[in-house]
């Protein structure tokens, strides 16, 4: 394990503990920081926030092979800005379904139980990605997909739900459970269906296949049905963008809900609330917005 934070790296030499949805285990690790990786690397899984892939593909580059893969475990989509700088057969895609949180050094939690669906950029399925299925297999269940795109942008779209409790500084659960955020909620998600939908991108869920015009068709439903999944199965989870900004840290939200503006600008599909929303999370970033329900008030008007 790489990590840059020092007394973390410390911590998991001694023994990672792991509690949570799946009970406690504690597991001693050989955790280095990365001025003490070498290569070269056959099997790189990149777990860092969004906003560090791009130092942290300088570091890893010079020691990659010809075959060597790099599985985005990340949230957002990685996978392009990846494949960018080491090519798409060596780029493979990775959908996480279940919830964690780091405590402290040597302490993370699993907040939800999920799946991981693995699958190349271009749709190829062979032994090599069987092999990395059966690695991640030991920690959830895991399969491939021949449309690794259809689990990201659903993934994305729920993030950027998610994201929305950073504006209260609530946890997911609370954020849904409020009603007044529901048009909000719902318009996010539309926005976010509308690009899908213009990137020609079927939409996959485990064990169903979705097409733009069917989504769009159902978009109110796809929302309540993403809201009430959260109050079932994350409703004590606070969202990411607003535990980094508790930490200090710089946000993933340009990754997220900032993604869904960026290709929307790009092919022309107006998504008004999520630019809105990305401004209003930079400015509670800064100190100059408080998270509060007037956030949402605000975001209504665009409606």
């Amino acid at each position: 394990v790489v990590d840059r934070w020092r007394e973390h790296v410390v911590a998991m030499r001694q023994g990672l503990r792991i509690d949570g949805t799946r009970g406690e285990l504690t597991v001693p690790l050989k955790a280095i920081e990365p001025q003490e990786l070498k290569g070269p690397l056959d099997l790189v899984l990149l777990s860092v926030k969004s906003v560090s892939t791009r130092a942290v593909l300088k570091t890893l580059v010079p020691l990659l092979q010809e075959k060597s893969t790099v599985v985005s475990l990340q949230n957002g989509i990685n996978e392009d800005l990846i494949a960018a700088e080491i090519g798409r057969k060596r780029t493979v895609g990775c959908m996480i379904g279940w919830g964690g949180t780091s405590v402290g050094p040597g302490h993370l939690t699993q907040t939800a139980p999920g799946v991981f669906v693995l699958g190349r950029l271009d749709g190829q399925v062979d032994d090599e990605l069987e092999d990395v299925r059966n690695i991640l297999s030991h920690v959830e269940e895991s399969s491939v997909t021949s449309n690794i795109y259809g689990y990201l942008w659903l993934k994305l779209v729920i993030n950027c739900v998610i994201a929305t409790g950073a504006l209260l500084a609530k946890t997911v659960g609370e954020t849904v459970a409020n009603k007044e955020t529901h048009a909000v909620i719902k318009e996010i998600v539309a926005e976010g269906l509308a690009v899908t939908a213009e990137l020609g991108i079927c939409l996959e869920t485990v064990g169903q296949s979705f097409t733009p015009e069917q989504y769009l068709a159902l978009k109110e439903f796809v929302a309540e049905r993403i809201m009430q999944a959260f109050e079932a199965e994350h409703a004590n989870v606070f969202p990411s963008i607003y535990q980094d900004i508790q930490k200090g840290r710089k946000s993933e939200i340009d990754f997220i809900n900032g993604h869904v503006v960026a290709k929307g600008t790009e092919l022309g599909v107006a998504t008004p609330l999520n630019e809105a929303l990305v401004a209003m999370i930079h400015e509670i970033e800064d100190g100059s917005r408080s998270p509060g329900m007037n956030n949402f008030y605000q975001l209504e008007k665009l409606l």
